[in-house]
């Protein structure tokens, strides 16, 4: 099944500078994006008929095409390039995710296929490091796999969240999202405005983040009636890079 969004995502020429190995070339369809996005979705249909069962995502080399279009990462905003990949299921969430390269084996895998950068978001502990013979704080793009252990988060674009604990980090980005939702249909709410409010919120987690290291309550929990961060239950998401040309 094809996720109903490709079509509209699908641009009518590439953008400029735009890799030739994201054009998918095998197909022939470099010349234009829906040809290539067309020829790559009846090849991966072909491959998806040959090689059935739960380990599919995970043996077989990654494969993609660009589609020409650009998304914003609301939390820094950066550009980030739209592939169609035989990897991501449509029965996987909404069937779209925002790849983490440093932090999924299967993401890695892709980004280097297609020459991506490798940003590490949380910081290896050093032994980590240690056990695959690299540095401490050696960058994401030298690792040889991606760490999908828990660690504080690294300085990266966006809100200074570099240091915090992982929990109180998925909290804010459920709150974040949250926020985009109601940007959406509230006029009020300026989506240019949210990251500056991420900012905000960042130095009130710091007192939350000691609070839980030192098993103390939280200083704005939830129920308070700030627009605080939601810490309790937050889930990790599935969630790419670009080139080095083309805008992020």
């Amino acid at each position: 099944m094809e996720h109903p969004l490709i079509a509209e995502l699908t641009t009518p020429a590439w953008p400029a500078g735009t890799p030739a190995g994201w054009r998918f070339r095998a197909g022939g369809g470099e010349d234009a994006p829906a040809a290539a996005v067309a020829a790559y979705q009846a090849r991966a249909a072909q491959l998806a008929g040959r090689a059935q069962g739960a380990d599919h995502d995970r043996t077989m080399d990654k494969t993609g095409v660009f589609t020409g279009s650009y998304v914003i990462n609301p939390a820094t905003g950066e550009q980030m390039p739209v592939f169609v990949a035989d990897y991501v299921l449509m029965d996987y969430g909404t069937g779209a995710i925002m790849a983490v390269p440093a932090h999924d084996q299967r993401d890695m895998e892709f980004a280097r296929a297609f020459g991506l950068p490798v940003r590490a978001v949380l910081h290896p502990p050093d032994e980590w490091f240690g056990q695959h013979s690299l540095p401490a704080g050696a960058p994401a793009g030298e690792w040889p796999q991606a760490f999908t252990g828990d660690g504080r988060y690294a300085p990266v674009p966006g809100p200074p969240l570099a240091g915090l604990g992982r929990a109180l980090v998925l909290g804010c980005v459920a709150f974040a999202r949250e926020r985009l939702r109601a940007a959406v249909t509230d006029r009020d709410i300026k989506p240019e405005n949210l990251i500056q409010e991420a900012r905000e919120r960042a130095k009130e987690l710091r007192a939350d983040d000691q609070a839980m290291t030192e098993g103390r309550p939280l200083r704005h929990p939830i129920g308070d009636g700030k627009d605080s961060c939601i810490v309790t239950e937050a889930r990790p998401s599935r969630g790419a890079g670009a080139p080095q040309g083309p805008p992020r």
